[in-house]
């Protein structure tokens, strides 16, 4: 009788462990809800993965204890101390899949937020010129063209395409910056990509 309720205590123990971890990892990430960028979005992810690892632990230790006392007091299982390190080990590789989808979940949404606005410094900006193959045009309302380039979104990862114009960037303390485009990718700009819908630039070549 006592082994039937040390194993349905086990059982029970094991769901509440999983579930626990599950949960911990899932809510860690889900009540950051307020807009961030890649940046704020990586440095997040490293402070809550840290506040996870450091719950988890005291979890893990919590469930290992109850797992060893039910295998040795009540089951009368004879290696207790290997079947609980199996037991703790098959809740943590579970454990590990969930963090994982919940982290790249959380660095999605980041991203998603992210937009070249937030790297251009829009006060600084003197002028701007698209450079293409043929010709130089200076655009005469910066701040209307910087706020549509600004739009594009975040694309991870590096990307090869034909760019056919530049985008020359003067600021007021004589600085430049070129930012490469074909009127709908973006980048490299500060190592990253960023792409919109449509192109927002073909209209200024007309100018």
């Amino acid at each position: 009788m006592k082994q039937k309720i040390g194993v349905l205590l086990l059982i029970l123990n094991n769901l509440a462990f999983i579930y626990l971890a599950i949960m911990l990892s899932i809510l860690s990430f889900g009540i950051i809800v307020a807009p961030i960028n890649h940046e704020r979005g990586i440095e997040l992810v490293k402070f809550t993965t840290y506040e996870i690892l450091k719950n988890l632990l005291i979890l893990t230790l919590i469930f290992f204890s109850i797992t060893y006392l039910l295998l040795r007091k009540l089951i009368k299982f004879r290696k207790s101390i290997l079947a609980s390190i199996i037991t703790t080990l098959i809740g943590l590789i579970i454990f590990i899949g969930f963090y994982i989808s919940a982290r790249n979940s959380f660095m999605n949404y980041a991203d998603s937020n992210t937009k070249l606005s937030q790297y251009l410094d829009k006060t600084e900006i003197k002028e701007v010129n698209l450079i293409t193959q043929n010709k130089t045009i200076k655009v005469i309302n910066k701040e209307q063209f910087i706020a549509k380039i600004g739009s594009a979104k975040y694309k991870p990862g590096l990307w090869k395409y034909a760019k056919t114009i530049k985008i020359n960037i003067i600021h007021i303390n004589g600085k430049t910056e070129n930012i490469d485009s074909n009127g709908e990718l973006y980048g490299s700009y500060q190592h990253k990509y960023f792409s919109t819908n449509s192109n927002i630039i073909k209209e200024y070549l007309n100018e």
